[in-house]
């Protein structure tokens, strides 16, 4: 393995390491492990929209996306600029959307519960923004190793990049948010929220080398 790639993969495990230090040192309820994540993904989204527009390689290459049939958005002019901006308005009017959803639930939820969960994310907010800090530093560290240095941005085709990401999207809302809510209804035992990290963690690892592994097969 490449030092630039090992140094992707430790950023990645880093930045799923700081929930569970939240967890055992600081003691974390499952919202508080939401609303970190929720926060982690605005930091990814910013991340891919950069790899977006910074994305040269092949124009042919839909990369995970020819799994979903995205292969007419290949071929000459495929890493112009327009196709560039495209691709990034593309994954914010499909991102962006289940953003705000996953953070109208954790803001609202407070004030529908049936009954009083003592938690206002709120104040939970400025604890958390340390992790979030750490969490960007280890998202950086991936990016500038992983993506710059090892070369990514010269392999890989901006709509391709759109849709390496978006299974890792995908999981932090829905996977997480469903395990969130299950370990938050079984009040937050810390085996639940543990095994909600391991997953989520083993999640990104998956996405993060799936489409080398496609590639080498």
């Amino acid at each position: 393995m490449r030092i630039s790639s090992l140094a992707a993969l430790t950023g990645l495990v880093i930045a799923n390491l700081v929930p569970i230090v939240g967890v055992l040192v600081f003691g974390w309820q499952a919202l508080d492990l939401l609303l970190l994540y929720w926060l982690e993904a605005a930091v990814v989204g910013v991340f891919t929209v950069v790899r977006v527009l910074l994305a040269m390689g092949d124009p042919n290459d839909t990369g995970l996306g020819a799994l979903f049939g995205f292969d007419r958005y290949t071929g000459p002019g495929a890493g112009t600029s327009n196709v560039r901006f495209g691709a990034v308005a593309l994954f914010c009017f499909q991102y962006g959307p289940l953003w705000v959803v996953h953070g109208a639930v954790l803001f609202l939820l407070p004030r529908f519960a049936f009954e009083p969960l003592g938690w206002e994310p709120l104040a939970v907010l400025p604890t958390l923004l340390p992790a979030v800090g750490a969490m960007a530093l280890s998202h950086s560290l991936s990016f500038g190793m992983g993506f710059l240095a090892g070369g990514a941005w010269e392999r890989t085709a901006p709509v391709a990049q759109v849709f390496a990401v978006f299974p890792r999207l995908l999981v932090l809302h829905y996977a997480v948010l469903i395990g969130g809510f299950g370990a938050a209804t079984l009040g937050s035992p810390l085996f639940a929220l543990v095994v909600l990290i391991v997953l989520k963690t083993a999640a990104d690892l998956l996405v993060e080398y799936a489409e080398p592994i496609l590639r080498a097969a």
